[in-house]
């Protein structure tokens, strides 16, 4: 729902269950990781999903051919009011 309460923990879950078969195929480890006390973000969870998951995406293109590959998203707080998201 457009700006509801998201749990940072559910959102990487749910992209790193939809990203996983692909990263699998392409033998990608796929890595997430919640900072302790990062808050709940305010926003739409399907939308926030698709971005990363593009992000995601991207990444497992540029990661074709490179030995020992890994995609890591990851969300930590930068303030109480900041949350900051990333696919590294």
């Amino acid at each position: 729902a457009p700006n509801s309460l998201i749990n940072p923990r559910d959102l990487l879950a749910d992209v790193v269950e939809l990203a996983s078969p692909r990263a699998h195929q392409e033998q990608i480890e796929l890595q997430s990781d919640v900072q302790e006390g990062t808050p709940l973000i305010a926003g739409d969870h399907g939308e926030v999903v698709q971005i990363l998951l593009n992000l995601v995406s991207n990444s497992l293109d540029a990661l074709q051919g490179v030995e020992g590959p890994v995609v890591r998203i990851t969300a930590k707080a930068r303030s109480e009011s900041l949350v900051e998201l990333a696919v590294e």
